[in-house]
This record gives C-alpha cells, structure tokens and sequence, in this order.
C-alpha cells in the first residue's frame, strides 16, 4: 500500500509539498510535513502614464450671466432675482393717504440698505433693491412695516422713514429720474405716477421704480451687469 501511494504522487508533478496535515510521527512523516497547493501566479499591470486629466473650469461669479448683454436694450435684458414676466394690462398707481404710523425704524437711507445687505443680499440687484413679494398690487403692512407692491416686488411706502428712490428703464438700466432723501411714500408716490405713464406710451412695463443703494455721486451711466451684485461693489 505505502508503495502504491508513492506512486500515484510521483504522476502528479504539479503539486509540491508544504504542510497540510499529513505529517507527524503518526502520519506521512516522510514528505516533510505534508502537501500544500502553490497558487497561481497574478500579473500585475503596471500603472497608465498616457491619463488624460481634464484641467479645472475657472471660476465665475454665481451672478454672472454673459449670455444677457446681447439682449441689451430690449425686454430680454437680465432682471432681478425672482423675477417673471408679466403681460402688460393697464395700470394706474393709486396713492394710499394714511400708511401705518410707526416710530423710524431706519434713520438713513443707508442704515436700511445695510441691514438688506447682511438679511437679504440677494435683494440687491445691480444698483437697486428689489424685495421679493406674493402681495397683490398696492398698499400692505409686512412684519408692521408699510410697503408698496407691485408686480411681485415691495418697496418701502413709510411716511417716517426716507428713501432715495428712481425711475429706471430696465432695458438699459438708465435712470431717468431720482429723489434723493425723501419720505419713503411720498418719493415712491412720484415715481410710481411717472413709471405708469410712460408704461403706457409704450405698452410693456419697460420702466420700474426701486431704491438704489448707491452714493448720490455715484456714475450711473455705466451699465453694470450680474456680476456687480449680491453685495459686490456697494457703497454704502
């Protein structure tokens, strides 16, 4: 029998010897210790040099939309956070004799502009502040505080308060006409007459009334687009 079994492993030449529990004194102590299996060999591939690793995009400003200027001085010209088109029907602004009494809330005009800034910055729009509102059209009271909406914005309509609010073409962001320093309802009253008017001549609301954060001495006339907002570039 011990022959006939050093037989058969001798027409096995694949396996070679290593402990597997057939050694000892007891057991098949001539082979060493026993039979083990080698396994097979891996090949390893070397790692790829020929990677092509794609470069980073720049980064741009999360406001800059260059796509917007080819539309300069029509409808399509970018607009404030929140905005959506609305079909022009006809609209008079209907003065609202006796807002809500209430003591100043904001001395200046840029004590107000400050705290949209650190509340609100997405208010901010360019050289104005335009307050996101689900008010219909006219006079509301929001937080006891008078405002104004008009076509999904508010602005401030306090008869404590000033504001220094402008009538601006939106297709060139020209201003047409400013009051600096004045009663917040009184100076939005003014403009919001003059903004329908012209609205009217030319069928669409093209011209908006807001307050600007801006220096008085500030040049206007230079069109500043997207990326002049959310708190960049303000003098306040």
């Amino acid at each position: 029998m011990r022959k006939l079994f050093f037989l058969t492993l001798s027409l096995v030449p694949s396996l070679s010897w290593g402990v597997i529990g057939l050694g000892g004194s007891g057991g098949l102590g001539g082979f060493g210790g026993g039979l083990s299996i080698q396994p097979p060999q891996v090949r390893v591939q070397p790692p790829r040099t020929d990677v092509r690793v794609r470069a980073p995009r720049p980064e741009t400003s999360i406001n800059m939309n260059v796509s917007y200027r080819q539309h300069y001085g029509t409808r399509y010209y970018h607009h404030p956070y929140s905005y959506y088109y609305v079909d022009y029907y006809s609209y008079h602004h209907v003065v609202y004799y006796e807002p809500t009494r209430h003591y100043m809330r904001f001395s200046t005009p840029r004590d107000f502009y400050t705290y949209v800034y650190e509340n609100s910055p997405n208010d901010l729009y360019v050289h104005w502040v335009f307050s996101p509102s689900k008010k219909e059209n006219g006079y509301s009271i929001v937080n006891d505080y008078p405002y104004y909406s008009f076509n999904g914005y508010k602005h401030r309509y306090s008869s404590t308060d000033r504001c220094n609010y402008q009538l601006v073409d939106s297709h060139k962001h020209e201003v047409i006409k400013s009051s600096w320093n004045e009663r917040c309802n009184r100076a939005y009253d003014k403009c919001a007459a003059e903004r329908d008017d012209l609205n009217a001549r030319e069928g669409e609301f093209k011209y908006f009334c807001a307050e600007t954060f801006r220096v008085r001495d500030f040049d206007f006339s230079t069109d500043i687009t997207e990326e002049s907002t959310v708190g960049m570039n303000i003098n306040l």
